[in-house]
């Protein structure tokens, strides 16, 4: 995300605007786009023009050895089971997961199908379409 106009560029755009300019040349002069002064003018209809306080937003709610605990307890959990417990979102788990460096690879709860476990690979002597045909036929619809 890009930097805010000061406060100062932003007073000189609604000026020029408020001297009889359109949006539109106003908005090629001070090289931004129309939206952006008609945002502006909405501010300043409700008294404030400044940009919004920016800020790296509500502290997390997740309790980082809690969380911890609960993989070394249960690896095998889900992200959502994991949410679910600690009361917060999948999202806010795996954003805490990102920042906190943990990958996690879940071991296969089944074993995969090889060529010997369901017959080899799908296709014609199965009675089914190939993998390929299937997918040209989903991109016509």
């Amino acid at each position: 995300m890009g930097k805010a106009y000061s406060l100062d560029f932003r007073k000189k755009v609604v000026k020029a605007y408020q001297s009889g300019l359109t949006q539109e040349e106003v908005a090629e002069r001070y090289d931004i786009c129309r939206k952006t002064l008609c945002s502006w003018l909405a501010r300043l209809r409700g008294g404030i023009l400044a940009p919004k306080p920016r800020g790296k937003g509500e502290p997390y709610k997740i309790d980082a050895a809690k969380a911890a605990r609960l993989i070394k307890e249960t690896p095998e959990m889900t992200l959502q089971e994991m949410a679910d417990r600690l009361g917060v979102t999948a999202q806010a788990v795996w954003h805490h997961w990102t920042r906190s460096g943990i990958t996690r690879k879940k071991k296969d709860a089944l074993p995969r199908a090889g060529r010997e476990g369901k017959g080899g690979v799908r296709g014609k002597d199965q009675g089914h379409p190939p993998v390929q045909d299937n997918l040209r036929r989903r991109k016509r619809h």
